[in-house]
């Protein structure tokens, strides 16, 4: 959880009765970052996009508790920060939406040394 997302108790009471596990920390692998409209560049969000995680408000929670059961996160429920995506020159959402069409490596040779 980020932002005021973070400190509103409701929110994280809610989530915790879904039975998710809600974490302070980042060291710890994360499949979805909830968090206000406003994107902020810090290291819970740079996480978020190593660890591949969904980054969602918190219309995703209140649809949620709504329905008393986790609901699948889809591409409306993404973060949608214009500004963000204009100060930094992406586009948040579509990385969100993307899937890594080719394999990471396809086409490389490596070699590693016994002496490593």
């Amino acid at each position: 959880m980020s932002g005021k997302a973070k400190k509103d108790k409701k929110v994280v009471d809610n989530l915790k009765r879904l039975g998710a596990k809600v974490i302070d920390d980042i060291e710890s692998k994360f499949d979805v970052l909830v968090t206000d409209d406003k994107l902020i560049r810090n290291c819970k969000l740079l996480q978020a996009f190593t660890l591949g995680a969904k980054i969602v408000g918190i219309k995703w929670v209140e649809e949620c508790i709504k329905k008393k059961a986790f609901v699948d996160i889809k591409p409306a429920h993404y973060i949608k920060d214009k500004e963000f995506d204009k100060t930094y020159k992406c586009n948040v959402a579509k990385l969100l939406e993307g899937e890594r069409k080719d394999k990471l490596f396809e086409n490389y040779s490596f070699y590693i040394s016994p002496n490593l």
